[in-house]
């Protein structure tokens, strides 16, 4: 009898991405290059050991091989600016179909996973923690938060643009 193939790894819960695809025009040359790749590493290692499941590198104008385990995101539009670094690292996001993502910047090496574990202990559990906290930040700055999309709009039977749909779930349905 053969055996069965390894099952496929879990999604992770938290991303961590570094953005490192800049060519770094003020700096003098790519930051994924700086301290000869000292500045990545620190990255790399800060948002590991901080608390993340998974590790990303964002690429464009320099490109170097990343780490066993650490995943390399190509951005072929990076001279755009650090907007597509963040496309690019949503994206992945998406596919790996995690529930949080911690962007770091690669030209902040003092940045280590002190800090990264503790804004990942005030994010909470899940995006509705992230949603809740964003609100009392907005609440905090003067700013009243709408929610618009709510646990089970996805089933609603109308489009809410147009009528008042109303969801039939219970809260476990949509909670699970």
């Amino acid at each position: 009898m053969g055996r069965m193939p390894p099952a496929p790894p879990p999604s992770p819960r938290r991303l961590g991405v570094v953005l490192a695809a800049g060519a770094g025009r003020r700096f003098g040359g790519p930051k994924i290059l700086a301290a000869d790749g000292a500045w990545l590493r620190g990255a790399i290692a800060a948002l590991a050991v901080g608390g993340c499941d998974a590790v990303a590198v964002c690429m464009g104008a320099a490109k170097v091989l990343p780490p066993d385990g650490v995943i390399a995101v190509p951005v072929p539009d990076w001279s755009e600016g650090m907007s597509a670094s963040t496309r690019a690292a949503l994206d992945l996001a998406l596919d790996l179909e995690v529930d949080q993502v911690m962007l770091h910047l690669v030209d902040l090496p003092d940045v280590g996973p002190e800090v990264v574990a503790r804004v990942a202990g005030r994010a909470g559990a899940g995006t509705a923690a992230l949603a809740r906290a964003a609100a009392v930040g907005l609440m905090e700055g003067g700013v009243l938060p709408v929610l618009k999309h709510i646990p089970g709009h996805g089933r609603a039977p109308v489009d809410s643009h147009e009528k008042l749909p109303v969801v039939t779930a219970k809260r476990g349905e949509l909670e699970g």
